[in-house]
Order: structure tokens, then C-alpha cells, then sequence
């Protein structure tokens, strides 16, 4: 048994992959990707609706965007 890491950013590489997971003699087990911290932390405030900026419009969302 062999293990092969494919880095699924590159077009090319989840092209591959795919092609693997029609082949009956290749077993595909991904990893399943975890936000970090900061990402869980910002996550949380957002559910919970913490530094959100409410807008009118798009033209006032951009103002605020760009301020």
C-alpha cells in the first residue's frame, strides 16, 4: 500500500483526484478541513452578530467598506 498527498489547490491535482475516486483499486480518505482559531473566534462573533456593520444599500456599504 502506498500513500500519495495531493494538493487539492492546484487544478491539476483535483483533476487527478477525482480520476482516482472512479478507479475500483484506488481507496480516496480526505482529510477534512478545519478552520483555525481566528476563524472559529470570528465565526462565533458573527453568529452571535458582533462587529457587524449594518448598511442601506450597496453604495453605503461600500462608504463604510472604504472608510
Amino acid at each position: 500500500m502506498a500513500i500519495v498527498i495531493i494538493n487539492d489547490k492546484i487544478k491539476v491535482a483535483r483533476d487527478f483526484l477525482e480520476f482516482l475516486k472512479t478507479q475500483s483499486w484506488a481507496k480516496v480518505e480526505e482529510k477534512e478541513k478545519k478552520p483555525n482559531i481566528t476563524t472559529k473566534k470570528a465565526m462565533k462573533q458573527a453568529e452571535k452578530g458582533i462587529g457587524l456593520t449594518e448598511t442601506e444599500n450597496v453604495e453605503d456599504f461600500f462608504e463604510k467598506l472604504n472608510s
